[in-house]
């Protein structure tokens, strides 16, 4: 479950105990997700905190090109705007009449600063030849490419597309679908595809509806991505109130797309341990202080090595007052069976390491001799003393 309590992903334990789940970040900062382990009847055996630090990325830059303005591209990008993501948008009105939002030129200059760009069969129509050929070549290098039909597709336009793996006809009446297993819902609401036909044998599925049926693919061409979007209807998600899941859904398209960007990885924190369980934590002296969840410092006595022992009493985040560490203190009755294997690790571990002669023992046995030695010389003294007083007293 995410931050807001929102089922984000699910799975079976495998027969070897592994498993693997995904989530989507939906902001920088500490967050808090949390693991539930369920039996077969759906009770809950036990749930633990899973802390994440979600650090920034650079802002994906975005370029739309629409033959007019519709509620799928309305919603998508209020999206995209409240994602973070620098859009650029132009959008037919009426011939020679357009609606624009920054440069949205198909130069192989703006090109190369865009690493997205969604366009539909209307606004490719109107494109020129020398803008075709800047996006292919675009393409080739990185871009990413969202081929988006909202219509009956133009021959010219098919053409053109069937050059970036997607070879479409037009089909009869529209289709009703629904996506519960994609969006993990049992509404059975019901989403319209495009009539349309797709041969994309080298492309994989974005998108699938509950039938089976694709309603997005994802394939490649040189270093970029291309995908054909034939869902006509995103925005009802949004519009019945579930904006966890439409931001997720082209969160996922978005990022299947786009150009690839380098690799940042949310980090894992440590989590130090449970309330009312004795903590270590170093680093601390030289003005370098302890804040708890509620911003207040915590008064420790670090030793020689800036150590300090100390026993949580409130569950949260805790960070260093110069803001260059943060760690999770859980509450005692979180992760019941996290804390029994933690605890069973370190009793295993003491047991491997008191099977092992204690280094003390080592010096010990190396000091044997000289005390022999010692012993020999002082029995030697003594005994010499004893005859000669023994001698004396018969003299």
């Amino acid at each position: 479950y995410d931050p807001a309590g929102v089922l984000a992903d699910e799975t079976d334990i495998g027969s070897d105990g592994r498993f693997r789940l995904s989530a989507l970040a939906r902001g920088e900062g500490a967050l808090r997700y949390r693991l539930r382990l369920s039996d077969a009847h759906h009770g809950v055996v036990d749930e633990t905190s899973v802390p994440v630090v979600a650090h920034g990325g650079a802002a994906l830059r975005l370029l739309i090109r629409a033959g007019s303005p519709d509620p799928d591209l309305k919603y998508f990008r209020r999206w995209a705007t409240d994602a973070g993501l620098k859009l650029r948008f132009a959008a037919g009105l009426s011939p020679g009449v357009a609606v624009r939002e920054g440069d949205t030129q198909l130069t192989p200059d703006a090109l190369a600063a865009t690493d997205l760009l969604v366009v539909d069969e209307r606004a490719w129509a109107g494109l020129t030849e020398d803008e075709k050929a800047a996006l292919h070549q675009a393409v080739e290098q990185g871009l990413g490419l969202l081929l988006r039909v909202t219509g009956p597709v133009a021959d010219a336009v098919a053409e053109d597309w069937a050059g970036y793996g997607f070879r479409i006809h037009n089909g009869d009446a529209e289709r009703s679908v629904t996506l519960d297993q994609r969006l993990g819902t049992t509404t059975r609401e019901p989403y319209t595809a495009v009539p349309i036909e797709v041969d994309a044998a080298q492309a994989l599925p974005l998108l699938s509806a509950d039938d089976g049926g694709v309603l997005a693919w994802r394939g490649s061409l040189g270093s970029g991505r291309v995908g054909l979007w034939t869902l006509a209807d995103s925005f009802r998600l949004a519009l019945a109130g579930d904006s966890g899941r439409y931001g997720s859904l082209w969160a996922d398209t978005v990022a299947a797309l786009a150009r690839p960007q380098a690799p940042s990885t949310p980090r894992l924190p440590p989590s130090a341990g449970w309330v009312g369980q004795r903590t270590l934590v170093c680093g601390l002296g030289d003005g370098r202080e302890l804040v708890d969840a509620g911003g207040h410092p915590i008064t420790l006595s670090p030793d020689a090595d800036h150590c300090a022992a100390w026993w949580p009493s409130a569950a949260g985040w805790y960070r260093y007052s110069d803001a260059t560490g943060t760690f999770y203190i859980r509450a005692a009755d979180d992760g019941g069976d996290l804390r029994r294997a933690a605890d069973r690790q370190a009793t295993e571990q003491l047991q491997r390491g008191s099977d092992q002669p204690p280094a003390y023992a080592a010096r010990r046995a190396i000091a044997r001799w000289p005390l022999l030695l010692l012993w020999l010389a002082l029995a030697s003294g003594v005994w010499w003393l004893e005859r000669r007083a023994g001698a004396f007293e018969q003299g």
